[in-house]
């Protein structure tokens, strides 16, 4: 249906559009952020959007290569689940162990939207519809659960 270069060129520019869109947003601590490209401050710990041809998602991921490690970040979540899916407004996906397509293992939470497909403009709305109001709900849970992480290192 589209070329490999007009896939990432709407890719591209679906990217670029939530990151305009959602930039006059200042974080839940009143200050400003480059939503598409969060930075948790944390080492190997990354808040993941993602979208292509068949859904978006949303979520954190634990990247270390250390699977001891990222089992404390994912009992530090644990600790704070109550909270997280309360300020979030809904429950995630636990996957202590998901496997990346390159092999690789990383511990994740997340949510999906099913039934997208960012190439198609007319359903970008909806993406953006699913992604904006639970990364705004990451963020204010991030405000309150960071310190908790940063014990950790």
């Amino acid at each position: 249906m589209f070329s490999k270069e007009e896939t990432a060129l709407r890719k591209q520019q679906f990217w670029a559009a939530l990151g305009k869109y959602m930039q006059p947003i200042a974080n839940a601590d009143g200050e400003k952020v480059h939503w598409v490209n969060y930075k948790t401050g944390i080492p190997n710990m990354y808040f993941r959007m993602l979208a292509d041809r068949r859904t978006a998602s949303i979520g954190i991921e634990f990247t270390h290569h250390d699977a001891g490690i990222r089992s404390l970040y994912m009992e530090q979540m644990q600790l704070q689940r109550i909270a997280f899916e309360s300020m979030i407004g809904e429950q995630w996906q636990w996957d202590e162990q998901h496997q990346l397509p390159n092999g690789k293992v990383i511990s994740k939470i997340y949510t999906v939207q099913p039934h997208v497909n960012v190439l198609l403009t007319d359903q970008w709305p909806t993406i953006i519809s699913f992604l904006k109001p639970r990364m705004l709900a990451l963020d204010e849970w991030w405000s309150v659960a960071k310190p908790g992480f940063e014990a950790l290192l």
